[in-house]
């Protein structure tokens, strides 16, 4: 058997190799940077799928990511991590390893025990790892960084509670024997009535008749997530199954199974720990500038997530749970998000019609003036014109104004002809015209 799983193992590191070589070379001056995830489960689990594609997402589009299934065992003898050990030795030479994804605990104890041997110098990043003996070994290990995670039981039981209050007996499903201790511990501090039921290497009959057969009053609570290596079904087949054939509410621990039949629960999720490992790869300065520190953790907010069509089945309304919930299959806020879309381009092409008419407006009563101008403009310049011919002109300098008469001036106002000159100033004005215009 351990010659099969080695077999395998060697078989999957060629393929990976393949994959990396298959890529053009990477020259000493780019910044692509080589990510070793590690990993206890198959590529096709659901867990190593759901954070392959959100780390992907979180880190840096430059980043290049080798999958490796881990196939160790702490029981290995010498020569089987012998020959782990050449595998991975060709797998760090050919690819430059910036930096080693541990996505689980068993691969992390793959890490530790060949840390000195094959992983000197490269900093591990460990998803999702809540406290206890494994965390506080991690913490001691060179360069290892932790991105926090917990099951949050105690939070989920006090929801739970607040959304059946009539329902008191909460199965536990899926837990391994590490969990039991604290899952017993919140049963005694909240007076409940629990079960602790693992259905791992169940078929899909034996499902069905396990939920089936559960009391009504039952809740079943996932506090954490489903291994498909474990089941002959799949996770979310098993959920399915189990959502279909019973009247009972399920709780998780974790969004991996989410939309599966899954009503909520109080978790961080995937995309949030890949986020902050994201961060930690970017804070490593140049990528190896924490290299040769020991462990530190990040901890990370958690929220509360529920499917809306669950709700519906459950008759559980958005009012009766907290503000920040986060919806999964919300097709009504999907909508509301579309009409405001909707009504915000409908307002903007509103304001620009009503921005429109107002300039046409505008550019209408301009041109109207304009037009009342050239008008009055015309009337008044053969009024002026005669105004001159019959006056004369004013012409001022700097000392003295002086008038310009015309002979129609004069004749009017009697000039005497010794004064029809051009020039008079005013203190030489005939003093008869005075008297003459005050008639």
């Amino acid at each position: 058997m351990r010659l099969k799983r080695l077999f395998l193992t060697v078989l999957t590191s060629i393929f990976s190799l393949s994959l990396v070589q298959a890529k053009p070379e990477i020259s000493p001056e780019s910044n692509t940077k080589n990510v070793l995830y590690l990993s206890s489960s198959e590529i096709e689990c659901q867990a190593s799928l759901e954070q392959m594609k959100q780390l992907t997402k979180a880190f840096p589009e430059d980043t290049k990511f080798v999958y490796q299934y881990v196939n160790y065992s702490e029981s290995y003898s010498e020569d089987e991590m012998a020959g782990l050990h050449v595998i991975y030795k060709k797998l760090i030479s050919d690819v430059s390893v910036d930096l080693i994804v541990a996505a689980d605990n068993l691969a992390l104890s793959f890490v530790k025990n060949a840390q000195d041997d094959l992983f000197m110098g490269i900093p591990v990043l460990v998803l999702g790892m809540s406290k206890g003996q494994e965390f506080d070994e991690a913490l001691k290990m060179m360069s290892t960084h932790i991105v926090m995670d917990s099951p949050y039981i105690e939070e989920n039981i006090k929801l739970i509670n607040s959304l059946f209050p009539r329902r008191r007996r909460i199965v536990f499903v899926g837990c391994d024997d590490s969990q039991k201790e604290a899952l017993q511990s919140a049963d005694f501090k909240f007076d409940i009535d629990s079960e602790f039921k693992n259905i791992s290497g169940m078929s899909v009959e034996e499902l069905k008749q396990f939920a089936s057969g559960l009391d009504k009053c039952s809740i079943l609570f996932l506090p954490s997530a489903f291994d498909m290596n474990k089941f002959p079904v799949k996770a979310e087949e098993a959920l399915k199954v189990i959502a279909i054939n019973s009247d009972n509410p399920i709780f998780v621990c974790h969004d991996i199974n989410f939309g599966f039949g899954v009503l909520g629960g109080y978790f961080v999720s995937i995309e949030k720990i890949c986020k902050a490992g994201s961060m930690i790869f970017k804070n490593l300065g140049v990528y190896r500038i924490m290299s040769n520190t020991y462990g530190s953790s990040q901890p990370i907010e958690p929220s509360y997530y529920f499917d809306t069509d669950q709700m519906k089945r459950f008759n559980i309304t958005k009012s009766s749970l907290n503000e920040k919930t986060i919806y999964i299959n919300d097709k009504q806020e999907l909508i509301d998000g579309r009409n405001r879309f909707v009504a915000a381009l409908v307002v903007c092409f509103l304001l620009v019609v009503a921005i429109s008419i107002l300039a046409f407006l505008f550019i209408n009563q301009f041109k109207s003036m304009d037009r009342q101008l050239d008008e009055e403009r015309s009337s008044l310049t053969p009024l002026s014109a005669r105004a001159t011919l019959f006056f004369g002109s004013v012409i001022l300098t700097a000392t003295t104004t002086r008038f310009s008469l015309t002979t129609t001036m004069t004749e009017t106002f009697r000039i005497p002809a010794t004064s029809r000159k051009v020039g008079l100033t005013a203190a030489s004005f005939p003093k008869n015209i005075l008297k003459n215009t005050t008639r």
